[in-house]
C-alpha cells in the first residue's frame, strides 16, 4: 500500500529533536536525510546514526543520506555568484534602458532565466559527474538567474519613469510587485518541494518564467506611450 511521504525540518540540531524524526520515520518505515553539509560527520551523520540506533526495526529500506558537500567557503562562493551576476544583469539592463529598449529585451531577460532554470534542473538531475564539475553547473545556473532577474530592472523603472513622469507612488508599486512575486516564487518553490522533491525547484521556476513569457507577450505595449510635457 502507497504511504504518503513526510518532509520536515528538524526543530534543532542541539539537542537534536530525536521525536520527531523518530515519528516520522515509524510512519513511513523510510528515511531520506537531506543536509547542507559533507556527507561525512556532520549533523545528517549524527541523525542517521540515531534513526539506526533507535528505529532500525522500524524501516522496511536502507537509510539515504544526501549532503550537499558544500560548507564554509564553498557556500560564500555560490552567494558570490549571486552578486556577480547582480552586477552584470544591471550593466546590460542599465545600457538596455539607454536604448529605450522595452518589451523584447525583458523577453531576452526571461529567455536567460529560463536557460538557467534548465541548467539547474539538469544539476539536479545529475548532468555532470559530482563533485567540481556539478558545482559549476549548480554556480553557472545561479549566475544566469542572478543576471536575467536583475537585467530587466532597469528596464521597467526607464518605463514607469516614462509614463508617470517618475510619481513615486508607481516606482513603490513596483517594489511591492516585486516582494509579491517573490512571496509566490517561494509559495510555488516550497510546494513543488513538498510533493515531488528537490528536482522540481528549477521545474516550477521555469514554468513560471514561460507564464512570465506569455503574458509579457500579450499584455506589454510594443512601444513605450510618449512622453508629454508639462505645461507652465
Amino acid at each position: 500500500m502507497p504511504v504518503a511521504p513526510s518532509s520536515f525540518s528538524p526543530a534543532s540540531t542541539s539537542p537534536l529533536d530525536t521525536g520527531t524524526i523518530l515519528d516520522s520515520v515509524r510512519k513511513t518505515a523510510k528515511a531520506i536525510v537531506v543536509y547542507e553539509d559533507n556527507r561525512s560527520f556532520g549533523a545528517g551523520a549524527e541523525i542517521v546514526a540515531t534513526i539506526a540506533e533507535e528505529a532500525m526495526f522500524d524501516l522496511d529500506a536502507p537509510i539515504v543520506r544526501v549532503g550537499a558537500g558544500v560548507t564554509g567557503a564553498g557556500v560564500g562562493a555560490f552567494q558570490a555568484m549571486i552578486g556577480v551576476g547582480s552586477i552584470a544583469g544591471l550593466w546590460l539592463g542599465g545600457r538596455a534602458a539607454n536604448r529605450n529598449a522595452g518589451k523584447s529585451w525583458i523577453l531576452q531577460g526571461f529567455a536567460i532565466q529560463a536557460v538557467a532554470m534548465t541548467t539547474h534542473f539538469a544539476a539536479t538531475h545529475h548532468a555532470l559527474p559530482a563533485g567540481l564539475p556539478s558545482k559549476l553547473l549548480v554556480a553557472l545556473a545561479i549566475f544566469l538567474a542572478a543576471t536575467a532577474l536583475f537585467s530587466i530592472t532597469p528596464v521597467i523603472q526607464s518605463r514607469l519613469i516614462q509614463m508617470t513622469h517618475g510619481a513615486p507612488v508607481a516606482l513603490a508599486l513596483n517594489g511591492s510587485v516585486i516582494s509579491v512575486g517573490q512571496a509566490l516564487g517561494s509559495t510555488l518553490g516550497g510546494a513543488a518541494l513538498a510533493g515531488f522533491g528537490v528536482p522540481a525547484i528549477p521545474a516550477a521556476a521555469l514554468g513560471m518564467s514561460l507564464t512570465a513569457a506569455l503574458i509579457l507577450t500579450f499584455v506589454f505595449p510594443r512601444t513605450p506611450p510618449p512622453v508629454l510635457e508639462k505645461l507652465g
